[in-house]
């Protein structure tokens, strides 16, 4: 409810103030569509009717990959959710990646992951990114997307061997 409502929520006496005035929120129309029309099968993981009583005005929506200013951006990532994106910002220490696709770092880099079944995952299958067992929607894009994600990030200047990516 960060963007307030124009309803009167159950046990509370006059719709709620947004938290940061007239600001709006910046959404993918991907990630949006998905709110406004859940599939049958998202109810577990979504809030059915949570767009109830927001102001559709309040939304800001793009397609893709949007840069916000020098050198930060919004990159498409889907895999976790259909909206998804990462935020990228190119800082003088490189290039930094910010995703929700992975939960550590070692689902990026799975060959120096000193968890056992991450570690097994990356030899049995020999693949590069070991993906969330949460996404439930689009692995082969979450797949795709960290790759991405992994490809964008420069490695650490405090330890070359891992990314700089922030789970």
């Amino acid at each position: 409810m960060i963007l307030g409502s124009t309803e009167t929520i159950d046990g509370e006496s006059e719709p709620r103030r947004p938290l940061f005035g007239d600001a709006r929120m910046l959404v993918h129309s991907r990630e949006l569509a998905t709110l406004q029309s859940l599939h049958p099968m998202q109810w577990a993981w979504y809030v059915d009717g949570g767009l109830g009583g927001v102001d559709p005005a309040k939304f800001v929506t793009f397609d893709g990959d949007i840069e916000l200013g020098p050198g930060i951006a919004l990159l498409w990532t889907p895999g976790h959710t259909d909206g998804n994106h990462s935020l990228v910002i190119n800082t003088p220490d490189g290039v930094w990646v910010s995703s929700e696709n992975g939960i550590s770092l070692d689902n990026w880099q799975p060959e120096l992951s000193k968890i056992p079944g991450v570690r097994k995952y990356h030899q049995r299958f020999g693949r590069e990114i070991c993906p969330n067992a949460n996404t439930l929607e689009d692995s082969l894009d979450q797949h795709d997307s960290m790759v991405k994600e992994k490809i964008l990030a420069d490695p650490c200047k405090r330890d070359p061997r891992w990314l700089q990516i922030l789970p």
